[in-house]
């Protein structure tokens, strides 16, 4: 029932979106074993405070990670836009997101 009502919501249209940079990845790593090799020095040492995964570099304790203010009101802000095109969605498109 679920995975009807993703189909109607219209989220089955964002598939082939999301699911085409899947045949991409083995060209990017083609193109980092390239940069490896072309770059030496410069590319190891960014590749050693990176990594594909998202938080994958902070996690393996590679990199460090700083909440300061900044991030803070980052986040706040980002909070509140996403509140306010919630809030906002029936006025911008005709229809709400949240059920009722």
């Amino acid at each position: 029932m679920e995975l009807l009502s993703l189909g109607l919501a219209g989220v089955f249209l964002l598939v082939p979106h999301f699911s085409a940079s899947t045949p991409l990845r083995p060209a990017a790593v083609l193109q980092d074993m390239k940069k490896r090799r072309d770059l030496g020095e410069p590319w190891q040492q960014w590749e050693a405070v990176t990594s594909n995964v998202p938080f994958q570099a902070i996690l393996q304790g590679r990199v460090g990670f700083r909440f300061d203010g900044g991030l803070v009101v980052h986040i706040v802000v980002g909070i509140a836009v996403y509140a306010g095109l919630l809030f906002a969605h029936p006025w911008l498109a005709g229809v709400g997101i949240v059920p009722g």
